[in-house]
């Protein structure tokens, strides 16, 4: 399966739009009008096309990050997201999503045997949500036999994916076919241009960087270790999924926090995302937080305005712990490394 050119990605509008001139979706102009919290008059700046929003949305975006620039001393780790903050949104859904729901039926047939751990606790997960999605694709048992079970997990993967679940096994058996993806060739992870350099820079202060993702461990290691960018795995010290608990709740980022011994010092670490849900239950287990704003990404919505007002904003990570080279510009120098 052909990967779409990296390119196009980078140069998605922030609204979601595929180029220049494309209309805003009516529901956003609220989004527009309250954009980040900021009070700002879009009448005359914005035409209705996504070129015009673009140029509101950089405009306030450069102003908040020249004031955010020295927020991040102290920072001994940081806990980065995957998807619209290290990756483009449409790698995930349009190359990796896309790729997995064209081959699982055929997966699930071959190696029933390898994967009947990760068949049946998706069997439960189907059972379990039926309550409350009457119409979530059911999962036959094993004396169905092995061309039912693989269509009956083939329909449950797509139902999920598609409507963007974080429904753990599913996860883990995406990243069991990604596997196999990226060892024929198929598949290369894609990170934005500042990710490696921002990785190299961290870790040559000291600080240690790790991933949390929706997706598992193993799809995590995947993208990261082939990457476009060649193999960044050597700069993370760790990595956490679902099975570590809801991006959304607090408790997970209190466990991650445990997990990196800074349980006594969440303060001291750095979780950067591009949902707010994410941001705001970060904070509330003490780490600090910034919400990236990448190319593809959607608009915040207008119910959550106000909370992401509270957040650094940011649109690359060229702000954060910059080296000693920036110490001209008035930024933080670089710090040494800890022995």
């Amino acid at each position: 399966m052909a990967q779409e050119n990296n390119s196009n990605w980078e140069k998605r509008e922030l609204s979601g739009g595929d180029g220049h001139g494309k209309k805003v979706p009516e529901g956003e102009w609220e989004a527009v009008r309250h954009l980040l919290g900021c009070a700002m008059s879009v009448g005359t700046a914005v035409t209705g096309d996504t070129a015009g929003l673009k140029k509101v949305v950089e405009a306030y975006l450069t102003a908040r990050e020249g004031e955010v620039a020295g927020c991040f001393a102290g920072v001994e780790a940081v806990v980065l997201d995957i998807e619209g903050t290290t990756t483009p949104i449409p790698f995930v859904t349009e190359t990796l999503f896309p790729y997995a729901e064209k081959k699982v039926e055929g997966f699930v047939k071959e190696k029933l045997a390898e994967v009947d751990d990760v068949v049946q606790a998706m069997r439960l997960a189907a059972a379990a949500d039926q309550k409350e999605f009457p119409d979530v694709p059911q999962i036959a048992g094993r004396a169905a036999g092995a061309a039912k079970v693989a269509a009956d997990v083939a329909a449950n993967l797509i139902w999920n994916s598609q409507k963007n679940r974080k429904v753990t096994a599913m996860k883990e058996l995406q990243g069991r076919i990604w596997r196999e993806g990226y060892a024929s060739g198929d598949l290369k992870g894609y990170v934005y241009p500042d990710v490696p350099a921002a990785f190299k820079r961290w870790t040559g202060q000291g600080v240690k960087c790790y991933i949390y993702s929706s997706g598992s461990v193993g799809a995590q290691k995947l993208l990261f270790g082939q990457s476009s960018a060649g193999n960044l795995l050597p700069y993370l010290s760790g990595h956490f999924d679902t099975t570590t608990g809801g991006k959304r709740e607090a408790a997970s980022y209190a466990k991650i926090a445990a997990a990196i011994g800074r349980q006594d010092a969440p303060a001291s670490v750095l979780f950067l995302t591009d949902i707010v849900g994410e941001a705001t239950a970060a904070r509330a287990a003490g780490m600090r937080v910034a919400l990236l704003h990448r190319p593809a990404n959607h608009l915040i919505d207008a119910a959550d305005q106000s909370a992401a007002a509270a957040f650094p904003q940011l649109r690359t990570f060229d702000a954060i712990l910059p080296d000693e080279d920036a110490a001209a510009d008035g930024r933080p120098a670089k710090r040494r490394r800890k022995n």
